[in-house]
């Protein structure tokens, strides 16, 4: 609850949130945070398909910045 997010989380009326890292080959990306506005939106069930996303939009992001720094290479060439 020390997350700078948190304030401003709970002035938006949110009751409830999940939250994980983004991962892709031992590197950090990003969190994928989302939020709910009513409480027992989210049950331990469903941490596995959310893990299961968030790996997913982490090999994405890893994609989208590996080809950033491809197509900077080929501009500095």
């Amino acid at each position: 609850y020390t997350h700078p997010f948190f304030p401003i989380i709970a002035q938006a009326g949110y009751q409830q949130g999940i939250t994980t890292l983004l991962r892709s080959k031992g590197k950090t990306l990003g969190m994928l945070w989302l939020n709910a506005l009513e409480k027992d939106t989210f049950r331990p069930g469903q941490f596995a398909v959310f893990q299961a996303l968030a790996d997913q939009v982490a090999v994405a992001v890893a994609n989208i910045l590996a080809n950033e720094q491809i197509l900077e290479r080929e501009r500095e060439k």
